[in-house]
């Protein structure tokens, strides 16, 4: 199983960090530093990340 990261969220749910900045409200730069690798986010966030992805609140869905 690949290791959790922001690229393999991003893949795996076929979305872009433009939107995961734009619906939960993470700076775009805080994403692009965890994807480029200036920081690295704690493994709990990425576990919340994919949570989210993957049961989006019902209002979402449609």
């Amino acid at each position: 199983m690949d290791e959790l990261t922001l690229d393999v969220l991003l893949k795996r749910y076929n979305t872009t960090m433009k939107r995961l900045s734009d619906e939960l409200g993470i700076p775009y730069r805080t994403l692009q530093n965890w994807r480029g690798g200036a920081a690295k986010p704690a493994p709990w966030v990425l576990a919340l990340l994919e949570h989210r992805l993957r049961y989006p609140p019902k209002d979402e869905e449609e």
